[in-house]
């Protein structure tokens, strides 16, 4: 009985190891996907797809220390489209990774993962500078 219960923990742990590798093996092919993501999405990604699989925060999840507002939060702060905050980030080249980050995002409209580009407060003001002072001209 006791070879039989080795045998069966063995068989196992040998699944859990396999389907751990595996889990390493989708973070690693989703982060070569998603290159824009910051490093700390990565770490994020990385971390929910391996930390239930061994139990335990093996790999501890990122703090925050600003708050990341997406174009549409920017846009209802603004009284303006996410589609404008967009194109004003784009036409003045706000979308670097200075002061704003690619996140990991749910579609609004399915149940896809997008990248989102998320704006700190530094840049909300820069948006606000440049919307309203051209709504004034």
């Amino acid at each position: 009985m006791s070879n039989f219960l080795d045998c069966k923990a063995s068989k196992h742990k040998a699944m859990w190891a396999k389907a751990l590798k595996k889990n390493i093996a989708n973070a690693r092919d989703t982060m070569t996907m998603l290159l824009r993501l910051n490093p700390m999405a990565h770490q994020t990604l990385a971390a929910s797809l391996i930390n239930p699989r061994v139990g335990y925060n093996a790999i501890p999840l990122p703090v925050l220390e600003e708050h990341y507002h997406t174009a549409s939060e920017v846009g209802v702060m603004l009284g303006v489209s996410a589609q404008k905050i967009g194109r004003a980030a784009n036409a003045n080249s706000l979308k670097t990774e200075q002061n704003s980050k690619f996140f990991l995002d749910k579609s609004a409209h399915s149940s896809k993962q997008v990248e989102a580009f998320c704006y700190n407060a530094e840049r909300v003001k820069t948006l606000r500078h440049l919307i309203h002072d051209a709504d004034v001209a």
